[in-house]
């Protein structure tokens, strides 16, 4: 008798400290964790920018000493001339490639702010495996969809004839590659009530 009433006592407060602390909400949580992050350069990152084996990748691509890729449209460049024509449009192609080295497809496009310049899918010494040959990469409308281990080669269009311009064209450029643009749509259920 005194057993079943040690079990029943036990078992009451067990079910009371439940309900004590199972009703409450907690309001924060501080958790140290480590995290590694590393920073690679643009030929090995998540999202290489790799210069091709052309001839024009050759005349205006460089590779920087801190490993990013830049473009030389002037007199900096291994050719002789000095920059762009002006009042003509100039389509380099076979500049780089972008390649999707990360563990999730991506939407990759270009934001720059020279009207004049156009990043564009190109296909002539290399294959592409998304996009349409002469496609703009320019904005999040224009973005091309890579699978893990695609890639896109990258020329680019500087138009001078149907804009104004003068003295340097541009200065920067951004790509962007989103994960979360390539997503599906996802419905969320609406809650039932009982």
């Amino acid at each position: 008798m005194r057993r079943r009433k040690l079990l029943i006592g036990i078992g009451a407060t067990a079910a009371g400290g439940s309900a004590a602390f199972g009703t409450e909400a907690f309001t924060s949580v501080q958790a140290e964790r480590n995290v590694d992050v590393a920073v690679a350069g643009d030929q090995s990152s998540f999202i290489a920018i790799q210069p091709l084996d052309s001839a024009n990748a050759g005349k205006y691509v460089n590779t920087e000493s801190d490993n990013t890729v830049g473009l030389e449209l002037d007199g900096d460049n291994s050719g002789s001339g000095e920059g762009v024509t002006q009042d003509a449009i100039t389509q380099l192609e076979d500049l780089f490639r972008v390649v999707n080295q990360g563990s999730q497809e991506v939407s990759v496009y270009f934001e720059d702010d020279s009207d004049a310049v156009t990043f564009r899918v190109t296909r002539s010494t290399e294959t592409s495996t998304n996009g349409s040959n002469g496609q703009s990469l320019e904005g999040a409308a224009n973005s091309v969809e890579l699978g893990v281990g695609e890639q896109i080669v990258v020329g680019l269009t500087v138009d001078t004839l149907n804009n104004d311009v003068s003295g340097q064209l541009l200065d920067n450029v951004t790509l962007y590659a989103d994960a979360n643009a390539s997503a599906p749509e996802q419905s969320i259920p609406e809650p039932q009530y009982v």
